[in-house]
């Protein structure tokens, strides 16, 4: 199911940071949909439900839905690939570089600068164009919502 753009606009507003330079807590911007500060916030709810996700997967629990009359389907699995895949269309090999060693392997942000040979301002920087490239991918591919995206259709 297709989440629409009134949908979208409406949850700006409840997502959207107070304190934002840009869209000043209204959560959309005049050009786009949504604000970058929107997307962030996006991004990390659902990065906090694939870990979720992951660490129910790697201890054997497999939930399945009904999707059809016919069929069930591993919602959970289902999640986990399409994030996955969702990452690695949207990101550069250099930013996905970033949000590997940022993300997936928790390294110190001093590390990676090192590692990388870029200042700390532009590591944060990258990251945060980052998240809000992301958080606007998931919700071009459906992910978002995550209530709507693990209802059963019936």
């Amino acid at each position: 199911m297709p989440t629409t753009p009134q949908v979208i606009a409406g949850s700006a507003l409840a997502l959207a940071n107070s304190k934002c330079p840009h869209c000043f807590g209204i959560g959309r911007k005049r050009e786009q949909l949504i604000c970058s500060c929107v997307a962030r916030k996006i991004f990390r709810a659902i990065w906090n439900r694939y870990y979720k996700e992951i660490s129910l997967s790697n201890r054997g629990r497999t939930t399945l839905y009904k999707s059809h009359f016919w069929s069930y389907s591993r919602k959970s699995e289902e999640y986990i690939a399409d994030v996955e895949i969702a990452i690695k269309h949207t990101l550069t090999p250099r930013d996905y570089l970033i949000f590997k060693f940022c993300y997936i392997q928790h390294i110190q942000t001093d590390t990676v600068c090192q590692k990388l040979n870029i200042p700390r301002g532009s590591l944060f920087s990258r990251r945060y164009l980052i998240e809000a490239q992301l958080g606007k991918e998931f919700i071009e591919r459906g992910i978002w919502p995550i209530d709507e995206y693990f209802q059963s259709i019936d």
